[in-house]
C-alpha cells in the first residue's frame, strides 16, 4: 500500500489505516449516521446480535437524549426470542 498514513495488519493479513478516525468513519458510513453538513456522526445507538445482525438501531441530532432503558428492553426481547419455545 502506498500511502503516507501508517496502516496495521488485520488478523486476516489485509493491511488498513491504523488512525481510529479511519475506523469510525468507516463504522459512520456503514450505519448511515454521518452529518455530512458537521462531518461528525449523528448519535446513535444500535444493537447488533451475536452473529453480527443489526436488530435495534435509533440515531438523531447532538441533542436527542439517548434512553437506556429502551435499549436494556430490546436486549430483554431479543433475548426472549433466542429462548426455546
Amino acid at each position: 500500500m502506498s500511502s503516507s498514513r501508517s496502516t496495521a495488519t488485520t488478523g486476516a493479513g489485509s493491511e488498513r489505516p491504523s488512525s481510529p478516525a479511519w475506523d469510525h468513519r468507516e463504522t459512520i458510513g456503514a450505519y448511515g449516521v454521518l452529518d455530512t453538513e458537521r462531518n461528525v456522526a449523528y448519535r446513535s445507538s444500535f444493537v447488533v446480535d451475536r452473529d453480527g445482525a443489526l436488530r435495534w438501531g435509533q440515531s438523531g441530532d447532538r441533542q436527542m437524549v439517548r434512553d437506556g432503558a429502551e435499549v436494556l428492553r430490546v436486549l430483554d426481547v431479543i433475548e426472549r426470542l433466542r429462548r426455546p419455545a
